[in-house]
């Protein structure tokens, strides 16, 4: 029954916020994290949360780093180098 409690309150503390602010920054934290430890790249999350301006999904993504609940890692391609993110929690 603690497992079933405990679960519950771990998607409401992921998807519930207080402010406009604070569920765009956690469905992004979502996003990131859904993608497993793969991670996601910057484009792969631009197209999966097109209802985010660039400037703040930039902010976004910016206090997500600084906060520790990702990561971001630059990876060579080939061509341009590609930013993705893992989740870290």
């Amino acid at each position: 029954m603690r497992h079933f409690a405990r679960r519950t309150i771990d998607a409401v503390e992921r998807h519930v916020a207080d402010t406009e602010t604070e569920a765009h920054l956690k469905r992004v934290r979502e996003i990131i994290r859904k993608a497993g430890s793969a991670g996601v790249t910057k484009s792969e999350l631009t197209r999966a949360s097109q209802w985010l301006r660039a400037r703040d999904r930039d902010d976004i993504l910016l206090t997500l780093v600084e906060s520790g609940d990702i990561v971001a890692v630059e990876k060579e391609t080939g061509g341009r180098k590609a930013m993705r993110f893992r989740a870290m929690r």
